[in-house]
């Protein structure tokens, strides 16, 4: 066996696969705009074509069709969404204090206008809500928040799969106002504050207390 002819032939392959991989990510990031700036169900497969200047055909061949494309844009999102709440729930502090920053960095990160439009609108209208958000990166850590805080005794003993839910629910729904609401820095403040009070109601009783100590003790 020619050992160069194979070491070319195998450059050549993981050349086309990059560069496939650069094509599909560059197709991505255009459509991102475009669907944060018009929403899915105002942006046409032509308009597509010509702000990624590719041919209908290719944009068909990375991703079938226009929906397909969208629920590439959208894993896009969530994924840099995830990455963002995972940043805020590095620092120090105990697991009920953790999935509160959890909470609020997630709030914070959908006033961001792609996030609102692509995540929150568009997503469970084209997409559904249950394939989306059962097994997502962010339902994952929320998930695993709740877990921690239920097995370290900050927050009630609570079935975690159902109030997994629950606060998912609660946190789209909120983000949605705050996405439809004409002032939304005052709205996202005020929903920080309810979420906020919601958590406080879900420690437990001496996490409750030895907070309360704390507070007391410091002031």
């Amino acid at each position: 066996m020619n050992v160069k002819t194979h070491t070319d032939s195998t450059y050549r392959r993981r050349t086309k696969a990059e560069q496939s991989e650069i094509t599909r990510d560059a197709i991505v990031k255009a459509a991102r705009k475009l669907f944060a700036a018009r929403g899915y169900a105002n942006t046409a497969t032509e308009d597509l074509v010509k702000k990624v200047g590719l041919t209908r055909g290719a944009l068909y061949h990375h991703f079938g069709d226009k929906e397909g494309l969208f629920r590439a844009v959208a894993d896009d999102v969530r994924h840099e969404l995830r990455e963002q709440i995972a940043a805020a729930i590095v620092d120090p502090g105990d697991d009920w204090e953790r999935l509160r920053r959890g909470c609020e960095a997630f709030l914070r990160a959908c006033l961001a206008r792609d996030v609102q439009q692509i995540f929150i609108l568009d997503c469970p209208a084209v997409l559904g809500w249950e394939p989306e958000h059962k097994d997502d990166e962010c339902t994952q850590l929320l998930r695993s928040g709740i877990q921690h805080a239920v097995e370290s005794g900050v927050i009630e003993s609570l079935p975690v799969e159902s109030l997994t839910y629950m606060v998912l629910g609660a946190m789209v729904q909120a983000a949605m106002a705050i996405a439809r609401a004409k002032d939304q820095k005052k709205a996202l403040r005020e929903t920080i504050r309810t979420v906020t009070s919601v958590l406080e109601g879900l420690r437990s009783k001496p996490a409750a207390e030895r907070s309360h100590k704390s507070d007391t003790s410091s002031g």
